[in-house]
């Protein structure tokens, strides 16, 4: 493995979702690699950060890394669950408010509530990662998903320049997260592998709103504060140029 695939299968790791050669791989390489050592480190150290932010706080004493792993894992257990119990009891609250003449919407589709997620705090909230912006470092980034760094970047809104780019995960799978500005506002662009062509959709999450669309065996998801047409504008821009 590369420095570059260690960076976008750090999620899939830290949940314990790696298949077992791509783990042997995985730890051979960190084992050898103090660079990429210091990344989980400072990984597992923000999401502890992000955990006591929202009341998860682990008790007693500051853990060591291999503590640290297990606590990412079992944090992104509760995340799941907590994730759906809120869905079930919107839509409970949801039926008690307007009875059964109508039926209830769907919950949120984990990949938006995701996106929604990430997008607040790495980019409202700037609890900041990793961050790649210049052009070699997005490039190898870009090439783990099948993109050269200039077609990644060049999925910019309209009246949009890129900023920043890293790797995150959705749904468990590993997306590139790429951040866009119009020098007042930022917006962010994910992009990951996966089937072919479908309808779009959309959600409002938190005040935010996204859109996804497939195409060309790719899936974009755009995450934006601004109205629902501009979010599906986004994302229509960025599946047709990929």
């Amino acid at each position: 493995m590369k420095c570059s695939e260690i960076e976008a299968s750090a999620i899939l790791w830290f949940s314990g979702e790696l298949e077992p050669a791509r783990k042997r791989a995985f730890d051979r390489h960190v084992s050898g690699c103090p660079a990429c050592a210091r990344f989980l480190e400072e990984q597992a150290a923000l999401d502890a950060r992000i955990l006591a932010a929202f009341g998860e706080q682990p008790a007693g004493e500051e853990a060591t890394p291999i503590g640290r792993r297990v606590m990412m894992r079992i944090a992104a257990e509760r995340r799941r669950r907590l994730s759906f119990a809120l869905a079930a009891a919107a839509l409970v609250v949801l039926a008690l408010t307007v009875g059964y003449r109508n039926r209830p919407p769907e919950p949120v589709a984990r990949v938006f509530a995701d996106a929604a997620r990430d997008h607040r705090v790495e980019v409202i909230e700037r609890k900041t990662r990793r961050w790649r912006t210049e052009s070699p470092d997005v490039e190898d980034l870009a090439v783990n998903f099948g993109l050269t760094g200039d077609r990644a970047t060049g999925l910019a809104p309209l009246g949009y320049r890129f900023a920043r780019a890293r790797t995150c995960g959705l749904e468990g799978r590993p997306a590139l997260h790429l951040v866009y500005t119009d020098g007042v506002h930022e917006v962010s662009v994910y992009v990951r592998r996966g089937g072919g062509s479908g309808a779009m959709q959309t959600a409002a999450v938190d005040g935010e709103q996204l859109a996804s669309l497939r195409a060309a065996g790719y899936e974009a998801i755009a995450v934006s504060t601004g109205s629902a047409k501009e979010c599906a504008q986004m994302v229509r821009r960025a599946a047709s140029m990929l």
